[in-house]
């Protein structure tokens, strides 16, 4: 179930992004999309914040190459934390995740880090999407640089209904 809600989550911001966007061709669709959800526990986003900073800090210092987008809802359950970014293949988010892990091992192994992300994060869940161009609503307008605003959507879907989902929505 939380993997269905995952796949729709992304969808629903590929598609807004593709809703939002401006001119562009089709070739600046990015055709995979990785989300990691981080669910903060409440009083715990300083914290959670800072090792951010830490993590940013060592893969800036390790040249990591690998980029992301962080993101907060200014509404409705505000101790979360979405990290967002795009690929054009599996191959890209393996060797860019290579990247990242190699820059920030250190980080990550240091026993105050585990610690504190013990202390400040309730759960961590992640998914890489692809493109569903059938589904999407004209994706040669998306410019990711210069969209402005995203829309998240989240649709929990009851199991076996994936298809309906899918046919209800290009019919729309």
């Amino acid at each position: 179930m939380t993997r269905k809600l995952a796949l729709v989550l992304a969808f629903a911001l590929v598609a807004s992004l593709f809703a939002v966007a401006g001119d562009a061709s089709t070739s600046n669709v990015p055709k995979l999309i990785r989300l990691g959800h981080y669910e903060i526990k409440p009083g715990k986003m300083n914290a959670h914040d800072d090792l951010v900073r830490k993590v940013r800090q060592a893969a800036t210092t390790g040249n990591a190459n690998y980029n992301w987008i962080a993101t907060r809802p200014i509404t409705g359950n505000t101790n979360e934390t979405v990290f967002i970014n795009f690929a054009d293949s599996y191959a890209q988010v393996e060797q860019s995740m290579g990247s990242f892990s190699k820059a920030t091992e250190a980080t990550f192994k240091s026993a105050d880090f585990t610690r504190t992300v013990a202390d400040s994060q309730a759960s961590i869940n992640g998914v890489v999407a692809s493109l569903r161009e059938d589904l999407s609503y004209r994706p040669e307008k998306l410019d990711i640089a210069n969209a402005r605003t995203w829309k998240i959507s989240i649709v929990r879907l009851k199991p076996g209904t994936e298809m309906d989902f899918a046919d209800m929505e290009r019919e729309s």
